[in-house]
């Protein structure tokens, strides 16, 4: 993943850093201090400066971190461009590794003040921070992130070795479509390319979940295509063979498939989706909100046991304690996470509309009287899973307990 060991950089360094102002941070001072860069007469890289995952020590209040930590030169640049200008008061100093997970907790407690924000002075800050997000992300790539590179390009020997022996292994299973032992041949070999290469550049685009998924898109390319689902005889077909290797001549309706199962859910499933959208409209268009503050006076509760998964979810809706109503948010949950309440929700309603104390107070903060038109969300995620089967058409497999499910 690192061309060399961390350094921890020096005060002079560190008082370089910390003289940055956020709209100091431009392409050409990034390269300046990330990017390698090549000598046209020695013929060599010039390596960079610094690296982004070089140490920076910070006292407490030093910056805007209210403890001691250490730090590293990237983290602070995303601070000081991203984080300092409007969310440093919100936010704090973020010392954690920025993937699509990390950046996604920065935006929940985003999203949270921003609703607690009655003037819309966040939000519009918001905005200036995703255009920031957007041009250091997409502006400031190719410098520090490898997308790809001749090893993670070319099927890994080793893989290959033990793709070969798993093959032979499990013939009469390949031969007979049990496809249950098919996936599990190449989730092995997607676990051992991942050792392979996760110290290689080109691994951090798949493990920041900024693009693609491992398991498929290198998967096809260097192990193996998989089951390919034929709907003509209503089973999968197997090709044991890669992108990088070629199809083989019987492999070509396989291909074929693997096209139509792709591109079919893209084509007829948008279709399908946006037909849903109308008959949602349609159907629940006159459900509405009650005034704020109303109570449609139910005596029915839901038994709830709150836990870190399903916690947003029940966010702005009112816990009944012993007869007192309190609202279960960000600044009450750890009062309650672990723990199981009385909680009203909407299906507990019997009001004409539905009432505040049932629905909760997210939708009047997001200023949502409509409420039954955003039931849209359920075809746009339907939309958008069609849309994915056009690049991961990948079969997983999982055991699910019947206990759980119906718990």
């Amino acid at each position: 993943m690192v061309e060399r060991a961390p350094r921890r950089i020096n005060k002079e360094e560190k008082d370089m850093f910390l003289a940055l102002k956020p709209d100091d941070i431009t392409l050409e001072l990034l390269q300046d201090l990330f990017a390698n860069t090549w000598d046209p007469e020695k013929h060599k890289v010039i390596p960079s400066r610094f690296e982004t995952y070089d140490e920076i020590v910070l006292k407490k209040g030093e910056y805007f971190n209210k403890e001691d930590i250490i730090t590293n030169c990237g983290l602070f640049i995303i601070n000081k461009f991203l984080i300092e200008p409007d969310f440093k008061d919100y936010l704090g100093y973020v010392n954690s590794e920025l993937t699509k997970s990390g950046f996604g907790k920065i935006e929940d407690t985003m999203a949270y003040y921003i609703q607690e924000d009655d003037t819309g002075t966040l939000l519009s800050k918001y905005y200036d921070f995703l255009d920031k997000l957007m041009w250091i992300t997409f502006t400031f790539h190719s410098e520090i992130c490898a997308s790809k590179t001749l090893k993670s390009m070319k099927p890994l020997p080793k893989v290959q070795a033990e793709k070969k022996r798993l093959l032979k292994e499990h013939a009469e299973d390949i031969k007979n479509k049990n496809i249950p032992v098919v996936v599990k041949i190449q989730s092995d070999l997607v676990k051992m390319a991942q050792k392979e290469l996760e110290d290689d550049p080109s691994y951090e685009l798949y493990k920041s979940g900024a693009r693609g998924a491992f398991d498929n898109a290198y998967r096809q390319a260097q192990i193996m295509k998989g089951p390919v689902y034929n709907a003509a005889k209503g089973e999968f077909d197997i090709m044991t063979t890669s992108l990088y290797e070629g199809a083989r001549k019987e492999d070509l309706p396989t291909m074929a498939n693997a096209v139509v199962s792709g591109v079919y859910p893209k084509s007829i499933g948008t279709g399908e989706c946006g037909y849903l959208t109308k008959k949602l409209a349609a159907t629940l268009q006159s459900n509405v909100l009650a005034d704020a503050g109303s109570d449609c006076g139910s005596k029915a509760l839901e038994t709830i046991t709150l836990t870190e998964s399903n916690k947003k979810m029940h966010y702005y809706h009112f816990i009944n304690n012993n007869g007192k109503w309190e609202r279960f948010d960000p600044k009450t949950e750890s009062k309650y996470l672990g723990k199981t309440v009385k909680m009203r929700l909407p299906t507990d309603c019997i009001g004409k509309e539905l009432c505040n104390r049932c629905a909760g107070d997210r939708f009047y903060m997001l200023g949502i009287k409509n409420i039954g038109l955003t039931n849209g969300r359920v075809s746009n995620s339907l939309l958008r899973g069609r849309m994915k089967q056009a690049h991961d058409a990948t079969v997983r497999m999982s055991v699910l307990d019947l206990d759980d499910l119906f718990k």
